[in-house]
């Protein structure tokens, strides 16, 4: 099995953007990481409630204002943190605008 979820996170690291999207349920939370690092942005909130906070961390370092919203009372201690810093800076780029 270590061969197939290895061999998936490559694939994953190598579709699409948009081909992404059938990897979204994958079984193996390291496959939804590498998805959550390439998805695109606007498909992020389907990875919000994922069940691994390793997959939840990765989309709140790229997620929208209102993803982020979502995150800031995650379960996980450093999803809420990565959540509450890229607020606070979309915070100040709004204000400086």
């Amino acid at each position: 099995a270590g061969g197939l979820a290895q061999m998936l996170q490559r694939l994953a690291r190598r579709l699409e953007p948009g081909a992404l999207l059938a990897m979204v349920g994958d079984p193996d939370a390291a496959v939804r990481r590498v998805v959550a690092q390439r998805l695109p942005q606007s498909l992020l909130p389907l990875l919000l409630g994922d069940s691994d906070w390793q997959v939840r961390y990765e989309a709140a370092l790229r997620t929208d204002r209102d993803g982020l919203e979502r995150l800031l009372v995650d379960e996980d201690e450093a999803v809420r943190e990565a959540a509450c810093s890229r607020y606070d800076d979309a915070d100040r780029e709004h204000i400086g605008r």
